[in-house]
This record gives C-alpha cells, structure tokens and sequence, in this order.
C-alpha cells in the first residue's frame, strides 16, 4: 500500500460483491431518517456482512495485518433532504469502551453513549479508515477531497494549514459504486455538499491491529474473515 503510506489515501481497483452491495442499499434505504448512523454493526446487523467479503477483508489485512479488526463502524449518507459539507479537518477521536484517564489520552466526550477520546498521535498513526461506497461518489456526488501527506505531520492546526498546503495540492477522491477508498484518520480531508440529487451512503470502518493500554480497550473489537 504505497499510495496509502506517501498520501495518506488509497483507492485500490476492486469492489465488493456486487449482489451484497445492493442488499445493503436495500437494507439502508429506509434506514434512518438523519445524516447517519453510529454503531452500526448493532444498528443494521446486515452490514456485518462486509466483514466477510473478500475484497474487504483482504484489503484490511493487507494494510494492517492478519490481526486487524474493526474498532468503529459508521454510515454516511448525504441525499436531497440531507446534504452537507464538511471543512478540513483529520479524525482525532476512538471509540472506547469507558473513561479511563491516561496520559496523553483527553479531551473527552460521548456520543450516542460511547466515550471517545482523542489519543496519542501514535495510535492514530496505526489505524486506517475503510470507506465502503454503496453509490457512485464523483467530485459532484461529495466525494471526499484529501491534502497528500499531511498524515506524516501528526496533528496540525486546521486555521494555518494553508501555509503548508496550498490549494493546488488538494485531491479529490472518487470512488465507483461498490469501491472502496483507504485513508489515514490524520490525513486533512473535507467533502462538499452533492450536487447530483440523489444518494452518497458510504460505510465507514475505523480499523486497528493493537490493543489500547490497560485498562483502557476499544469499544468495538469486531474481527475480520480469515482470507
């Protein structure tokens, strides 16, 4: 994963089972009325199924090894009566399953009634983000627009990162129906809000390979098939 470790961002040539790509549209289609869903592994226990395709699976332990797993699961979905842009920003939070204050770990905070924290920089580093997409997601369909190596820098003040990183080196990210998009949580990325009228739902799987210091552990440990 060449692309992954220089740019901070990866789209690999492949896809999901396209029969189960489009259960999962079937399954999602009525399946919240908001912008999104966390937890999802216990919201829509279908999306489980992602765990044993083999395109999935393979890309995951590619990346971090044949004891990867999934620490958090999230769906996205922009359409016509939810639509939104997001500024430049890197994702800094995990999911854990109860406060526990160890140095280097704060602020915290709770959502839908799981602790997050934002961690040492090192952990972050050692994750990847999985962004499965169940819809074609072109530059007009909010596809995500990334800033290539910003990952290598740890965390950086979002107010003065132009100095750094003009605009000519932002990249935008589309993904085919079914494809997949890796990226690391520190790489500076930002979407735009979809212009083409119709759905953008992407599931997105927060992965790790290394447990957290004692006692402190992931809130979701869900394993990968074996390839």
């Amino acid at each position: 994963m060449d692309h992954l470790d220089r740019d901070g961002f990866a789209s690999p040539p492949g896809s999901i089972d396209e029969s189960l790509r489009r259960s999962l549209c079937d399954t999602l289609e009525t399946a919240t009325e908001s912008a999104g869903q966390r937890n999802l592994l216990d919201e829509q226990p279908a999306t489980r199924a992602l765990l044993c395709d083999s395109f999935v699976a393979q890309l995951i332990q590619d990346t971090l090894g044949p004891k990867a797993f999934v620490v958090r699961a999230t769906l996205f979905d922009k359409r016509p009566d939810s639509n939104w842009s997001v500024s430049w920003h890197q994702d800094q939070v995990i999911a854990v399953n109860q406060r526990q204050d160890l140095p280097g770990y704060g602020p915290w905070s709770i959502k839908q009634g799981v602790h997050h924290v934002e961690p040492p920089t090192d952990v972050l580093a050692r994750m990847v983000a999985v962004r499965i997409h169940l819809d074609p997601c072109p530059a007009e369909n909010g596809a995500l627009i990334g800033l290539p190596g910003s990952h290598l820098e740890g965390r950086i003040d979002e107010k003065a990162f132009r100095a750094r990183y003009p605009e000519a080196m932002e990249r935008v990210l589309p993904v085919e129906a079914g494809g997949v998009l890796l990226m690391k949580p520190l790489c500076l990325h930002r979407s735009s809000r979809s212009t083409t009228g119709g759905r953008r739902r992407v599931i997105h799987f927060d992965c790790a390979a290394a447990d957290l210091p004692l006692p402190l552990t992931w809130a979701l440990q869900e394993r990968i098939a074996a390839r």
